[in-house]
């Protein structure tokens, strides 16, 4: 697609949602190490709808406290700054676009569910390959496609016709998105990343997990968390990314790092073995 293509695609994506103020926090504090953490409780503590979220994950029978948490501080404690973040996170980005009452049949539900996964999966295989950003990798995870949110937003119906081709020709979801629609859900969530002021590596990881050949060498890794993710997450059948097959594992994956199948295959049972947590943090962030 070239630019003035684009450009039309851009134009008819109207009142684009502001990135809640809370997210932003988050992400300074996970790009720059000496950011004041507790910026960023503040905001959550202030945050209503993020508070609520917060709460109950903390009361929900996976964490085994015996007294209810009313106090958002108690349940600080009891989660641990990481979920926090990832609670926050979670539910900042997916309501900036509310479902609406749309015919294409992607299922956000399924969807949330599989982003989750991603997003618990690019942590297991960030520890493999030796990044030590686990928070960064969570959001890598999260929102890796957010751009198929975008189209389901803003284009239905040719969203509609996309879902009705999986259906049909049981292709992948990207495919499909290429040949009705001329572009695909990364090239979109890229340019909302870029649209939210994203940081180049989190935009390297939305824009070229289908490509990790064309990612900048710098964020290479990016991508590769990212592109493993949603591999691991569809592999092991959690959530749904739009269509119900695997992608290939790019060449790239064994030239950049150590992980192999057999690694693969161990972080996918990792993985399984969370889905109690992630349908349970599903259901309290939804």
């Amino acid at each position: 697609m070239n630019i003035t293509e684009f450009k039309k695609v851009a134009n008819r994506i109207k009142s684009l949602p502001t990135l809640p103020q809370v997210l932003y926090k988050i992400i300074e504090t996970i790009e720059m190490p000496d950011s004041s953490a507790s910026d960023v409780m503040n905001t959550i503590k202030n945050d209503p709808s993020t508070s609520v979220k917060i709460l109950k994950v903390a009361n929900s029978a996976s964490y085994g406290y015996t007294r209810e948490i009313t106090d958002i501080s108690k349940a600080i404690v009891v989660l641990g700054f990481d979920m926090i973040k990832s609670i926050a996170l979670s539910v900042t980005v997916f309501k900036s676009f509310p479902k609406i009452n749309n015919f294409t049949k992607f299922d956000r539900e399924l969807f949330l569910v599989h982003s989750i996964a991603s997003a618990e999966a690019a942590v297991l295989i960030a520890d493999k390959i030796g990044y030590t950003k686990k928070d960064q990798a969570f959001l890598i995870g999260l929102i890796h496609d957010i751009g198929k949110v975008v189209l389901d937003y803003y284009f239905s119906p040719e969203y509609e016709k996309v879902i009705a081709k999986i259906r049909v020709e049981n292709c992948l979801i990207r495919d499909a998105e290429i040949q009705i629609l001329n572009f695909d859900h990364a090239l979109i969530g890229g340019w909302l990343g870029e649209q939210w002021s994203f940081p180049e590596s989190i935009l390297a990881s939305i824009k070229f997990h289908h490509n990790i050949n064309e990612a900048p060498t710098e964020y290479t890794k990016h991508a590769i968390i990212s592109h493993l993710a949603d591999i691991v997450a569809r592999t092991a059948k959690i959530g749904s990314g739009g269509d119900d097959n695997i992608p290939n594992i790019s060449d790239i994956v064994l030239k950049k790092t150590d992980l192999f199948q057999e690694s693969i295959n161990k972080i996918v049972q990792q993985l399984l073995n969370k889905r109690e947590n992630i349908e349970t943090f599903f259901k309290v962030v939804s």
